[in-house]
């Protein structure tokens, strides 16, 4: 797989282990047993970690302001990066823009659309800060 994006629960039940989402090297060893190229673990209010076949580590803050609802974060986390990475995204640009797009998700109430104005706007505003 180029991506394998689980959630902390899900890895964690699969593992049959805790996760160790701010330990690169553990988070390594887990990419390379997997198979993957990269291994991009959200983590709910924690943000994102990803570990890449090329040994780089990424952890991401989350970028979410007010949660009203988390249905949905982690499809909008993959259609992002699986769009991000189409247009010739980076893996590390790619897991940034979806983690912008899960902030403005978890706003709405439901499962939601994020546009493309929205995330344009929410990455102005956090370079704006």
């Amino acid at each position: 797989a180029t991506v394998f994006k689980p959630n902390l629960v899900e890895l964690g039940a699969a593992l049959r282990a805790p996760v160790l989402a701010d330990d690169p090297a553990w988070l390594e060893r887990v990419r390379a047993e997997l198979g993957c190229s990269h291994l991009l673990v959200t983590l709910g209010e924690g943000g994102m970690a990803l570990a890449t076949a090329e040994g780089e580590y990424l952890r991401v803050p989350t970028s979410a302001r007010s949660v009203f609802d988390v249905s949905g974060a982690g499809d909008t986390v993959t259609a992002v990066v699986a769009t991000a990475l189409g247009a010739g995204a980076s893996i590390a640009e790619a897991t940034i823009l979806a983690n912008h797009a899960a902030g403005i998700e978890v706003g709405k109430v439901g499962v939601a659309t994020v546009s493309p104005e929205e995330l344009r706007e929410a990455i102005l505003q956090y370079q704006n800060r």
